[in-house]
């Protein structure tokens, strides 16, 4: 692995591994990432990755973008990727593959005069993950009203909603 940084707050990194098993056989990863910070509260990334190993099914590739924002009162994010059925980083684990994610969040943190208060918080995130154009998952988070006291607790009223899609029944055992 290696990363520079490119200025004050970007950074590009590459990354290579590299396995050698007399059963399993060769496995190589490799891959690009990089940050790019315009400005201290607005930044952009993106990764791609590829795998090659001893068979077509191992050779595949992922990748991402994705956004932040990050004001005095509002703040968001967005971000896509996708990974390849057949990418196999045997060095690494991938959660989930051959399919699509993508996230978005927004709040907004204003700062009240209130004694004792140290801001109120509302938000919104949403989660997809798709393969081959179906929903595998969802969810959507509302925090419809937080707040945050200077003695570091919080009160939060809110609402979570999740889908799981199963492809197989539970096993009766």
């Amino acid at each position: 692995r290696l990363k520079r940084n490119l200025g004050e707050r970007s950074n590009l990194g590459l990354i290579v591994t590299h396995r050698d098993d007399a059963e399993l056989g060769t496995n190589r990863v490799y891959g690009v990432d990089g940050e790019w910070k315009p400005t201290a509260r607005l930044g952009f990334w993106g990764f791609a990755a590829g795998s090659d190993g001893p068979t077509d099914a191992s050779d595949g590739w992922s990748g991402g973008v994705g956004g932040r924002y990050s004001g005095s009162f509002w703040s968001g994010a967005a971000h896509v990727f996708e990974i390849d059925d057949t990418f196999d980083p045997q060095l690494g684990f991938v959660r989930r593959s051959g399919g699509r994610s993508y996230s978005a969040e927004a709040e907004y943190e204003p700062r009240p005069d209130w004694k004792g208060v140290r801001n109120l918080s509302f938000e919104v995130e949403a989660d997809l993950f798709e393969k081959d154009g179906i929903t595998e998952s969802r969810e959507l988070g509302i925090d419809f009203f937080g707040i945050d006291f200077l003695s570091g607790e919080s009160i939060v009223i809110w609402f979570n909603a999740l889908e799981e899609r199963l492809f197989e029944p539970f096993d009766d055992r």
